[in-house]
């Protein structure tokens, strides 16, 4: 368990042993610092099951493991239904039961109001653990109802030694690329090199000096996360707004500060449209993109 999550394990196992813990609880943080594996270290410890185990995949009688479907799915009305029936049922094999709802974020309106009855009427045997990056856009009244339990980020230094004690041997320049990207979110670091992940760097200096078809990367990155993607990228255009441009970086510069915040704003409106439910055309928002980054430079130049 890394060491900023630790703490937060420790007061709900102090709670829990104090009967004060809440029966909603809900893990906030921002993005890639862990609250999901918060919530299957604490659906082990209610389920008094052994640590380590994924939960998510675990069939036991007593727990409900809820997630959006996809990148751009919502949780819908019949799937809260299905978990509001689950929790009025009586345990299995111990003591409790346990839902959990992640990226509860992503319920639509009807959903989240289902399950609020549920959390204002909560059955004594029953834990409901919701996780989101995206506090803001839950309903007030989920919020209030909820026990909260903030994840908050571990300091760089701390972030590094963690990541380095898990990765043994990888290649340090790889890790460090995606650590930049993923503005040292550990967990998201992580799990980037679980998937073999790139970093942008190379092919976005590609396309800077036209060694590489802007049509085709907007094709390939099309299939990724997109707003995870973009927000790699607006990492890069914020980097290059510095005083101090990182030497790493050296390939990148050259566009003045109105043309980087003209591409910032781009970057961001993109992000914006990628989170709405316009469900915008994701290959040709990245070549519009990328066509605008390589003339950003030869505009420059």
């Amino acid at each position: 368990m890394p060491p900023w999550l630790q703490d937060a394990l420790t007061r709900a196992r102090e709670s829990l042993e104090q009967g004060r813990l809440a029966h909603g609880l809900l893990l906030y943080g921002p993005p890639g610092w862990g609250e999901t594996w918060l919530a299957n270290a604490l659906a082990l410890l209610l389920l008094e099951l052994p640590p380590g185990r994924d939960a998510a995949t675990l069939a036991h009688p007593d727990l409900r493991w809820l997630a959006p479907e996809s990148a751009r799915a919502q949780i819908k009305i019949d799937e809260i239904r299905a978990i509001n029936e689950f929790t009025v049922q009586t345990p299995q094999i111990g003591q409790r039961k346990v839902v959990v709802v992640a990226q509860a974020d992503r319920m639509n309106a009807h959903a989240a109001n289902a399950l609020l009855k549920t959390l204002e009427e909560p059955r004594g045997a029953c834990y409901l653990l919701l996780t989101t990056t995206a506090l803001a856009e839950l309903l007030p009244t989920i919020r209030s109802r909820c026990q909260l339990l903030p994840i908050k980020p571990a300091v760089e230094e701390v972030a590094r030694a963690w990541l380095s004690d898990q990765l043994g041997g990888v290649d340090a320049q790889h890790t460090e690329q995606l650590s930049f990207e993923y503005g040292f979110a550990a967990i998201e670091v992580l799990a980037a090199l679980d998937r073999e992940e790139q970093p942008l760097l190379e092919e976005l200096t590609a396309v800077r000096r036209g060694r590489l078809d802007a049509l085709t990367l907007a094709g390939r990155w099309s299939r990724l996360d997109v707003d995870c993607l973009l927000a790699r990228w607006m990492r890069y255009v914020r980097a290059l707004q510095q005083p101090d441009i990182d030497p790493r970086l050296a390939a990148l510069a050259g566009p003045s500060m109105g043309q980087l915040q003209h591409c910032f704003d781009d970057l961001l409106e993109a992000r914006a449209g990628v989170r709405s439910t316009s469900n915008p055309n994701a290959r040709l928002m990245l070549e519009g993109l990328l066509l605008h980054w390589r003339e950003m430079f030869t505009a420059s130049a």
